[in-house]
């Protein structure tokens, strides 16, 4: 599960006009990772049986930067720019 760039810009959040403010490369490295986070909150919030995998596998990857997952991957590009 990934959060849909589409629903981060329909988000009622104060995400949506804070990073309308910024450069667009940069924007667009901030919708990623906050997509990652915010699907991971989503999984924990609503109980879902993947949560506890998903925390795992960012977890791994903090620890010895084993990419596993789709998020994980994801975090671990950005970190690459």
């Amino acid at each position: 599960m990934t959060y849909p760039r589409s629903q981060i810009w329909s988000d009622e959040s104060t995400v949506k006009p804070a990073l309308g403010l910024l450069p667009r490369d940069l924007r667009n490295d901030l919708l990623l990772l906050y997509g990652v986070f915010r699907t991971l909150d989503d999984l924990v919030d609503e109980h879902d049986p993947a949560a506890e995998t998903a925390i795992s596998a960012v977890e791994n990857w903090c620890q010895n930067g084993a990419a596993s997952s789709r998020g994980t991957k994801t975090l671990a590009a950005l970190t690459k720019r």
